[in-house]
């Protein structure tokens, strides 16, 4: 058994209920950071929202994460939502 192949099809399971299967995962050299949906294209607002994504030093743990956090705290939309909101 693998447990990251395991958590990464309930994620994709996940992801088909909430963000029409649509999720993104990161990996940099500090860590992982993830999200349902799609972000808008590489501007301002997406780094705001990468930015805003809690960072995991390992891909299970992030996994975890995006299995168990509110789809509030958890999917792209709305983040950037939340980020637009915001007074500049």
């Amino acid at each position: 058994m693998n447990p990251i192949a395991d958590k990464l099809r309930l994620v994709r399971r996940r992801a088909e209920a909430i963000a029409d299967g649509h999720f993104t995962l990161f990996s940099f050299t500090t860590g992982y950071k993830g999200c349902y949906g799609t972000l808008a294209p590489i501007d301002d607002l997406a780094y705001r929202v990468i930015q805003a994504l809690p960072g995991f030093p390992t891909l299970e743990e992030l996994l975890d994460w995006m299995l168990t956090a509110p789809e509030r705290e958890a999917h792209s939309y709305h983040l950037e939502e939340a980020l637009l909101e915001e007074p500049a």
